[in-house]
């Protein structure tokens, strides 16, 4: 009987095994054929991954491709128009990253904490940059999560005639808002002990109506063939979920009117969004949260829905043939994006989460295919060192700064998660390797905070190495000091290089284009004088940024100041420094961006190539025989001129010192002025401070380090 017992169990166990075989090949293959049916359908490579995992969790999900026939580049560049797409700043922590904002409009007038005067739409509202657009327009960044996927969700009524499924998952959504019929802090002014919606008149009076938000919402919904819990995030999205001026009745020119949907409420300089959607409310009637509700709904039904913008990613970016790149719902270039929990907690709330859904998917022309990993400009262009800048007063709500002291945090990965490993210090020179995105993203009950800080205010982080510690800063508190410059005019070509086989095509951003454009291929072509970025990026997040100087010439063509990638050009007081001792003049040269037109003297005699340059020397831009612009080097420590750091530099500075400053002039005083041990930067002055530092540079304790002057 027990090896009976025994012979059963093996063959189950065996069974087991083979059964279990069965589906890992079967598996594989139904992964093969479920990609291949998606490619046949006119889906590029880089979502097949992605929209096989969602089917995976999902088999009753359907994903249909949406051809647009547009060109991407075009796209983008087509959505940077005006004010289509906008991002929102504040003094501190709860701010668009700073390569997500449009230099291109503004002024460079520091301003409220930033150095750039933003030119302004209601409020705190800027112009989004390309960087930006690329990503939120982008539907490869999201399709491969289902909270985000929602976007793409075709919005018509999916609840049959279940009118009480329909409620009770928009109940869901609305709880904790000031539209639940739950009692809550949020809605004591917009509904009763009943869950009734109650509102103020014209007059200022309070009314009710026997009806809850749910109710309301899901009656407009199914009235007009739209999907509610689409409507419920669209309203939330507008007025937040505490509710707005534009949802309260008590506006002082427009009491008594509602306007829960921002219909109409155009972004301003002036801030007046309210009152423009209210006086459109006014005009359409609305004097109840049902009438905006049911006008809105009819609106959204009748304008977008039923004309091919049945996704909420086609009302934020509009790539049907029907005024393309126009008729877009919201200016927020993330906004659709924080939409899609409150859809999502609601189907996954009521139980509707695995119902059939389709899900209309863009493809344009030429989108990037999403296979580099890293890139680097290279040649003059590469990357390599940084300053760390902090703002002068750090709001310590960000959460890439360590708390207690405002000094940014050295983290493990590009990501807000985990501990920090370390911190910098503001000023600190670093070495730089490159550039990723934060792709983490924490869905929970804080869903649009903190994907708000990964998608918006942190997303951007160099790897870095700081002293011995390698890890990952923020970009926003990183400057490389790798720069370039161009005259008004002039163009190179940028060189890059990308993770080993890849075959993405990078795209290019100037940061400012009224100071300097960069095409599709990578050429850069200066526009007028000033400083700007260029910043490269992929798909996947990877990106390197370039300090460009486009440089003033003169009728000659020729440039009318020095820029360098490597030394510190102080074209106000006309001295380059920053160069380290024993550098030969050949070497300097190739180091300075206007170097076919450089001549290099000391004591009026012109030197060659293999000379070393010392303190002293002077740097003339040439226009034939000319002078259009001439500088003079310093050379840190080296006090007298001679290219060595020794103890006559020591006894020069002693003795300038004792004199009260009286004994060197303000070239010799500033090369005397060699900072601290072990710091890089002066106190502005030469006194026994440097003395000591000299002294330890001499007996080998220490090492003078180039300053910036």
């Amino acid at each position: 009987m027990k090896q009976n017992i025994k012979r059963i169990i093996a063959v189950l166990l065996l069974c087991v095994l083979l059964l279990s075989n069965g589906l890992i090949f079967a598996s594989a293959s139904d992964e093969a054929t479920y990609k291949a049916e998606l490619k046949n359908a006119g889906f590029p490579d880089a979502y097949l991954d992605k929209l096989w995992q969602m089917h995976q969790k999902h088999p009753n999900w359907k994903f249909v491709p949406y051809a647009t026939g547009l060109d991407w580049d075009t796209a983008v560049a087509k959505q940077n128009e005006g004010k289509k797409n906008l991002v929102y700043i504040s003094t501190g922590a709860y701010c668009a990253t700073r390569l997500y904002r449009s230099h291109s409009v503004g002024t460079y007038t520091p301003s409220n904490g930033f150095d750039f005067t933003y030119e302004r739409y209601d409020g705190g509202w800027v112009k989004a940059s390309p960087m930006a657009i690329a990503f939120f327009m982008n539907p490869y960044n999201f399709i491969g999560n289902e909270i985000t996927l929602m976007m793409f969700e075709q919005l018509s009524w999916p609840f049959g005639e279940d009118m009480v499924k329909a409620i009770t998952t928009v109940e869901v959504m609305l709880n904790g808002t000031f539209m639940s019929k739950t009692r809550n802090s949020k809605n004591n002014n917009y509904v009763d002990g009943n869950g009734n919606i109650t509102y103020r008149n014209a007059s200022g009076g309070t009314e009710t109506i026997t009806k809850t938000y749910a109710e309301v919402i899901c009656t407009a919904a199914k009235k007009y063939n739209v999907n509610p819990c689409y409507l419920v995030s669209k309203i939330i999205g507008e007025v937040g979920s505490g509710g707005s001026g534009s949802t309260t009745g008590t506006h002082g020119t427009y009491p008594g009117y509602y306007n829960y949907f921002n219909i109409g409420a155009s972004d301003s300089q002036e801030g007046l969004a309210v009152t423009k959607g209210l006086k459109h409310a006014q005009s359409k009637g609305w004097d109840t949260p049902e009438k905006s509700i049911d006008g809105g709904t009819e609106f959204i039904a009748r304008s977008y829905i039923s004309v091919g913008q049945d996704t909420a990613f086609l009302q934020k970016f509009n790539l049907t043939p029907r005024s393309t790149y126009g008729h877009q719902y919201m200016t927020a270039v993330n906004g659709v994006v924080n939409t899609t929990y409150s859809t999502y907690d609601g189907y996954r709330s009521a139980g509707t989460l695995d119902i059939e859904r389709t899900f209309k998917i863009p493809v344009l022309n030429n989108m990037p295919n999403a296979t580099a990993t890293s890139v680097n400009f290279t040649g003059y262009f590469g990357l390599g060192e940084g300053i760390v800048t902090v703002p002068s007063s750090p709001d310590f709500r960000n959460k890439a700064l360590e708390n207690d002291r405002g000094m940014p945090k050295i983290m493990p990965n590009a990501s807000l998660d985990g501990d920090s490993i370390g911190t910098v210090a503001n000023g600190s020179s670093i070495t730089v390797y490159g550039g990723f995105r934060e792709i983490k993203v924490a869905y929970d009950e804080k869903f649009k905070r903190d994907s708000t800080y990964y998608r918006m205010h942190n997303p951007l982080w160099y790897s870095v190495k700081v002293g011995g510690t390698n890890g990952y800063v923020c970009e926003d508190f990183v400057d490389v000091t790798t720069n370039n410059s161009v005259p008004i005019g002039s163009s190179f070509k940028l060189t890059y290089k990308l993770s080993s086989g890849s075959t993405e095509v990078p795209r290019f951003m100037s940061h400012d284009t009224r100071i300097a454009t960069v095409n599709t291929n990578g050429v850069v072509t200066g526009v007028s004088a000033g400083t700007t970025e260029i910043v490269i990026y992929t798909a996947n997040g990877a990106f390197d940024v370039l300090k460009l100087t486009v440089v003033a010439v003169n009728e000659n063509g020729v440039p009318v100041i020095a820029t360098s990638p490597k030394y510190a050009v102080n074209n106000g007081s006309s001295f380059i420094s920053r160069v380290s001792q024993n550098t030969t003049v050949g070497t300097f040269k190739n180091s300075i961006n206007e170097r076919q037109y450089l001549r290099i003297t000391k004591d009026g005699k012109t030197l060659t190539d293999d000379a070393i340059l010392s303190t002293g020397c002077e740097v003339s831009i040439m226009d034939g025989d000319t002078v259009v612009k001439k500088y003079t080097v310093i050379i840190t420590g080296d006090v007298n001129g001679d290219g060595k750091i020794n103890i006559t530099d020591l006894l020069a500075v002693r003795d300038h010192s004792l004199s009260g400053g009286k004994m060197l002039n303000v070239i010799q005083a500033k090369a005397g002025d060699v900072a601290d041990n072990n710091k890089t930067r002066s106190d502005g002055k030469a006194n026994i401070t440097d003395v000591l530092a000299i002294r330890d540079h001499i007996a080998g304790k220490s090492t003078i380090v180039p300053v910036a002057y």
